[in-house]
């Protein structure tokens, strides 16, 4: 018998697919880490950028390590999106609609979400891990309230910091290979917008967490909509939520003060971002440097 494949060690948090559609004509990209000091501008490949090792590896209580998730991602999500993606970027190359089918809007819907919450980044904002083990205390004493008894050595096992970090690590990875069935009817509540940058003035970044929110000061609320979310999918397009259930907008080419807008939020909550071209990573990295220097002159 032959040997067994090894399993992937380097998992694309933001997929290869994606981010090679903002490198440059040799096939690169210009990145840069937005939350360091030396902020240089580098090259590298999309095969080398927004990688972590093991990211969607669950480990089983036996210490394996399972990297199902990994595999299904790839086949069920990310292969099937890619297509998705290739009709909505050549409707736009001729300014024309994507006319998605059912169930490609379902495809993307669920690419939408996942992109926005599977990512390090997403991870560190949201604090949803940091009080995992208070959390997991609480629903081990609901447990024995309920006068279902849990031996004191199968307790300590439960609670060890090993266990805690790998039930961490196990739920974090679940969240998103299904996403929740309410953001789900949220997206699907709402339309969808195509945007194209004007010209070379300014194109669009992709980052390490590239899902981004527009809202008003008093709501977040993706239901309200005045509230948006944008994913930029090559350096001259965008996807965001727009318009009533069903419907689909092609806004042809916008301004560049809109890019600018995208890519600064881009740019605020991600560690690392990444374009086309070395000056557009480090016009926003500037733009950015600017704003925290004057807000902390307030």
């Amino acid at each position: 018998m032959g040997k067994r494949a090894a399993e992937p060690v380097r998992h694309h948090t933001v997929p290869e697919f994606l981010s090679k559609r903002f490198a440059d004509s040799d096939g690169m990209l210009h990145a840069a880490r937005a939350r360091v000091s030396n902020r240089h501008v580098f090259p590298v490949s999309p095969s080398n950028l927004f990688v972590e090792r093991y990211w969607h590896t669950q480990v089983l209580p036996d210490g394996t390590k399972d990297a199902s998730v990994e595999h299904s991602l790839a086949r069920q999500l990310e292969s099937p999106t890619s297509v998705v993606l290739r009709k909505i970027l050549d409707a736009a190359e001729s300014d024309d609609l994507p006319r998605l089918s059912g169930e490609e809007r379902h495809t993307w819907d669920s690419f939408f979400v996942s992109q926005r919450i599977r990512t390090r980044d997403h991870h560190h904002a949201s604090g949803l891990y940091e009080d995992f083990r208070e959390r997991l205390d609480r629903l081990l004493s609901q447990y024995a309230r309920r006068g279902r008894i849990i031996p004191s050595d199968i307790a300590r096992r439960i609670r060890s910091p090993e266990n805690v970090e790998r039930l961490k690590n196990n739920v974090r990875i679940q969240s998103y290979v299904r996403p929740l069935p309410e953001a789900m009817n949220v997206l699907a509540a709402r339309g969808i917008a195509v945007i194209k940058a004007l010209g070379d003035s300014e194109r669009f970044l992709i980052g390490s967490y590239p899902v981004v929110k527009l809202c008003p000061p008093e709501t977040n609320d993706l239901r309200d909509p005045r509230v948006e979310m944008w994913l930029p999918i090559s350096s001259s397009v965008a996807v965001g939520t727009w318009g009533a259930a069903g419907t689909e907008t092609i806004a042809g080419r916008i301004d560049s003060g809109f890019a600018s807008n995208i890519n600064d939020a881009v740019a605020r909550q991600s560690s690392i971002i990444a374009g086309c071209c070395p000056s557009l990573v480090s016009l926003v990295l500037r733009r950015g440097l600017v704003r925290s220097t004057y807000a902390a002159s307030l």
